[in-house]
């Protein structure tokens, strides 16, 4: 797909098997050119987790009826049908302040769904965060976290749960971006019931499973640094594994650490 801004910047994006030693899954991609497609700046990688066609949700299959040329036919589809690309669901937009916006068909969740992602191309380089900026742990009005769809591996009981940080202040805010995961005991009858069934945590950068566990969101915010007010980080895929496959699921207390300019 391709379009250009209003600032006459070209933007392209495509399906890629670069990260797939196989072959056998495919990202987005983008690239953009700034001189009117003579160059183009280096490529980079729009999805998070590649896209794999053969996920189990597009495995299942559905039946359905039609009728044409006075035959009634009957067809047996799966979810990725005659195309394992997802089906002709691709699309390239730039809305009226120059930034990018592509569709495509992406399946970490399981299956296909339609995913879109803010693509802004910049030419000064990362954004500097105030002299007088304070890092310091953001209040739970301040930053926001939004959901995707989980998903759950039958056969190793982990839960994926996608999520995007969203900046709810009317400031920016500026990375290195850090959440840290705990339980409050000290919430009533909840707070007992949270640590009682606290679960596993995968994949913590601090090695730890379970309350203490911290990842860096900071990849998540892109090349510039910096959270607009209004806007939301890339999405992160966190995975937790329950104490047993049916069981209750305690809260994580999540705290996140960022770099704000000083109130």
């Amino acid at each position: 797909m391709v379009t250009v801004n209003r600032q006459g910047v070209v933007g392209v994006t495509w399906f890629d098997t670069r990260a797939s030693e196989d072959g056998s899954a495919f990202d987005e991609y983008f690239a953009a050119s700034v001189d009117g497609g003579v160059s183009f700046l280096p490529p980079v990688r729009v999805s998070i987790d590649s896209i794999r066609p053969h996920a189990p949700g597009n495995l299942g299959v559905n039946a359905s009826s039609s009728v044409g040329r006075g035959s009634l036919f009957i067809s047996f589809d799966r979810s990725f049908g005659r195309l394992e690309s997802g089906g002709d669901y691709l699309g390239l937009t730039a809305d009226a302040e120059g930034v990018f916006h592509p569709l495509w068909p992406d399946t970490r969740t399981g299956a296909y769904r339609l995913y879109t992602a803010a693509v802004r191309v910049t030419s000064d380089g990362p954004v500097s965060s105030p002299a007088d900026a304070v890092v310091r742990e953001i209040k739970g009005a301040e930053l926001g976290i939004l959901f995707d769809p989980v998903s759950v591996d039958e056969s190793t009981g982990v839960i994926t749960a996608p999520l995007r940080v969203q900046n709810l202040t009317g400031e920016p805010v500026y990375g290195p971006l850090t959440i840290r995961f705990d339980v409050d005991p000290n919430a009533g009858d909840r707070g007992k019931f949270d640590v009682l069934n606290y679960p596993e945590i995968i994949g913590a950068r601090n090695g730890k499973t379970g309350p203490g566990a911290e990842f860096d969101l900071t990849p998540l915010i892109g090349t510039t640094g910096v959270i607009p007010s209004g806007t939301t980080t890339g999405q992160f895929m966190l995975r937790i594994k329950p104490q047993t496959p049916t069981g209750s699921i305690g809260r994580l207390t999540a705290t996140l650490i960022a770099t704000t300019p000083r109130q």
